[in-house]
């Protein structure tokens, strides 16, 4: 099964559904994983650090992280922002980012509240808490709309 979701699907982690985080609240560093993570600020802003640079990230964008690269979210102290995020795996996922001119140097992906990704996100995030995680058919038709 979960050689299945790589090869094919390339889905690797919970999507996980917006959350409020408190004025200022920090998380990370991280160690930066094995796979890409594509997040999508709800509401409010912050500054993302990736791979050792900061990026202001607000609502209505998209931002990647690449694997291996350390990040830092630090929301806003009078905005705090809220994301949705899905984490990705293999060739699949690296050539999705590239198509959307998502690189470890530009890894911001501005007016995505314009776009479907929004939408999708949450389609993906409602569809595994619906029919659990071992239904990667249906999450994988998910992704390739994005």
């Amino acid at each position: 099964n979960a050689h299945l979701k790589e090869v094919l699907y390339d889905i690797l982690d919970t999507p996980v559904s917006p959350e409020l985080l408190p004025p200022g609240f920090v998380f990370g560093p991280t160690n930066g994983g094995r796979a890409w993570l594509l997040q999508y600020c709800t509401a409010g802003c912050g500054i993302m650090e990736v791979g050792g640079k900061g990026f202001p990230f607000k609502k209505g964008e998209c931002i990647v992280t690449f694997p291996g690269q350390q990040r830092i979210e630090r929301a806003d102290e009078k905005d705090p922002w809220s994301f949705l995020w899905i984490a990705l795996l293999g060739d699949s996922a690296r050539i999705f980012f590239e198509k959307m001119g998502m690189t470890p140097e530009n890894p911001i992906l501005p007016n995505c509240a314009g776009s479907n990704i929004p939408v999708l996100m949450e389609q993906i995030i409602d569809t595994a808490d619906a029919v659990g995680y071992q239904d990667d058919f249906l999450l994988g038709i998910k992704l390739l709309e994005l």
